[in-house]
């Protein structure tokens, strides 16, 4: 949307920002992760790029200890694909 009403440079500088702005929400929540119930994860993985670090992060706990949590793989794919459409 941003291509059609500004120049090249003006709508990658703003597609940055506002990827970035998007992600911003993940910095907060890292360090209260293991605190977070299932409807905080849930609600915050409506953000695309929060889901994505979700995701990561639960693939690397799954790799490195095996630990479960209530924030699985499938729901995180789940919340990607809601996004997408």
């Amino acid at each position: 949307m941003l291509s059609f009403s500004f120049p090249a440079s003006s709508a990658t500088a703003g597609g940055f920002l506002f990827f970035f702005l998007s992600y911003m929400p993940y910095f907060f929540l890292a360090s209260r992760y293991a605190d977070m119930n299932a409807g905080s994860k849930n609600l915050a993985s409506l953000l695309s790029n929060v889901a994505m670090a979700f995701g990561c992060q639960v693939i690397a706990a799954y790799e490195g200890t095996g630990i479960i949590n209530d924030m699985s793989f499938d729901k995180v794919l789940f919340f990607l694909l809601i996004y997408s459409i």
